[in-house]
């Protein structure tokens, strides 16, 4: 969460080189927080990357 910005211009493998694990638990995770895959996280991030950058 503290890379949201890094995360949404990733792949799911360079996310899961990134933090040390496999694709697949990338998107075990992303499902497991509730989204439909790694595609949704990344769109909730860059929502939440545009809100933060226009309240500054």
């Amino acid at each position: 969460m503290e890379h949201k910005a890094e995360v949404v211009d990733m792949t799911v493998g360079e996310l899961a080189k990134a933090s040390g694990t496999s694709d697949a638990t990338v998107s075990r995770f992303c499902r497991r927080c509730g989204f439909k895959g790694f595609h949704s996280l990344k769109l909730a991030l860059a929502r939440e990357v545009l809100e933060e950058e226009r309240e500054r």
